[in-house]
């Protein structure tokens, strides 16, 4: 300074108090001896006594065998050391919060009264001589560092800041177990964030989406898909359907439908032909298109849809308004199998090309034919047919043939007897 030109006395709060006079530069409610320091066995308490008269406690006087104060910046900005920072470690929640919520529920137990009776600096609702409470500078996860200094404040190994899922921003809004404690004071609640019944470090393992309970869209939860075997990180063959593949068995059917019956018979997910008529479950209710694939809507993991390629069981259906049953073999009970029927196995019923319908009890064509002689007998609308001892139904392009059989052997019977 100079004579004409003071120095400056800095008021960060603008209480009206300048931070020199001012015991909560900051004014969050916790005193700056305390923000100034390092906390546990680092924090040195003033004594109370200024044997020289400097106006600086013997505690920090080095003329009196004390240490000076270094103020603590905890997040190492530039927006200042921690007493004149509101929110000292940056991870998104204010100190004046972080200081005082005891109770972890994401507000401070206590909110400035707006008075500061004896002119300290601190407001009269955190100063003890005018009737306030001291800040419980609370440690949630217990590991020695107060939550107003610890970016990760429940220990679960994600970022406070980063656990804003509802509330981008401000992760005091979000509470993904509804239990009244935000997802940054619940270690348990981080543990299963999308409630899948798949914990977030199983979801790592597996490649599904953390933030997401139906990674693949399917209309099953990640946790219902792998709960078939004794590994949830794991996809047991078999048992059970796959989290990031919405059609496990690539009939066309996502595996909620198959599992909840929706767009048609119930039908097993990790059957493409539950029936074994010959005719994929897809095709059976009508799936003329395959399932798409996509990403997921949490962290956008990609997940599989029907596969198309060679081998794959998928068959589009021609005709979508025309259905048989998936769990049933022969739907019209006529003794001819669905797949027998629409042989071309396009699900759509084809007279012209010979094929019988499969909701149609009375053209089913079955042929009885009896020992090494031919003799037969042409039966139709569900009888049971023998051939050599075994059932053979037969579809009415091969009836003809069959019968054509039938014919010339008793035309060699006649003519042998005559």
């Amino acid at each position: 300074s100079t004579a004409d030109t003071p120095l400056p006395t800095p008021d960060f709060d603008q209480d009206g108090a300048a931070d020199l006079y001012d015991i909560d530069a900051d004014d969050d409610g916790i005193p700056d001896n305390v923000e100034a320091q390092p906390h546990g066995d680092g924090f040195v308490p003033p004594t109370g006594d200024d044997t020289d008269k400097d106006g600086l406690d013997d505690a920090y006087d080095p003329d009196e065998g004390g240490d000076p104060l270094v103020p603590v910046n905890t997040d190492g900005g530039s927006d200042g050391p921690d007493h004149l920072d509101l929110d000292a470690d940056d991870d998104a929640v204010a100190d004046l919060i972080e200081g005082h919520d005891a109770n972890s529920d994401g507000d401070a137990d206590r909110v400035p009264a707006g008075a500061d009776a004896d002119m300290d600096g601190l407001d009269d609702a955190f100063d003890t001589t005018s009737g306030g409470v001291a800040a419980p500078v609370q440690d949630a996860d217990s590991d020695g560092t107060p939550d107003w200094r610890d970016a990760d404040d429940d220990d679960d190994g994600v970022p406070t800041a980063d656990e804003d899922d509802e509330s981008p921003g401000d992760p005091t809004g979000t509470d993904t177990d509804s239990d009244g404690v935000p997802d940054y004071l619940s270690p348990n609640a981080d543990a299963d964030r999308d409630n899948d019944g798949l914990s977030d470090e199983e979801e790592g393992v597996l490649g599904t989406d953390p933030l997401d309970p139906d990674s693949d869209n399917d209309g099953l939860l990640d946790g219902e898909e792998v709960a078939g075997g004794g590994d949830p990180t794991a996809i047991d063959d078999g048992v059970d359907t796959d989290p990031l593949d919405a059609d496990t068995d690539d009939d066309g059917r996502n595996d909620g439908d198959e599992i909840d019956g929706l767009g048609g018979p119930a039908t097993d997910p990790l059957n493409p032909d539950t029936d074994a008529d010959g005719l994929p479950d897809g095709l059976e209710v009508g799936v003329s298109e395959p399932l798409p694939g996509g990403a997921s809507e949490g962290d956008g993991v990609p997940f599989e849809g029907t596969d198309t390629g060679e081998g794959s069981p998928f068959l589009p259906d021609t005709d979508p308004a025309s259905t048989t049953d998936p769990t049933l073999s022969d739907t019209d009970n006529g003794g001819v199998s669905d797949g027998a029927e629409d042989f071309d196995n396009d699900g759509k019923f084809d007279p012209g090309d010979g094929e019988g319908d499969p909701q149609a009890q009375a053209d089913d064509v079955t042929i009885v034919v009896h020992g090494a002689d031919m003799e037969g007998l042409i039966t139709t609308g569900g009888a049971n047919a023998n051939c050599g001892g075994g059932q053979a139904p037969l579809p009415l392009a091969l009836v003809l043939v069959a019968s054509l059989v039938v014919l010339m052997a008793r035309r060699r019977r006649k003519d042998a007897g005559a």
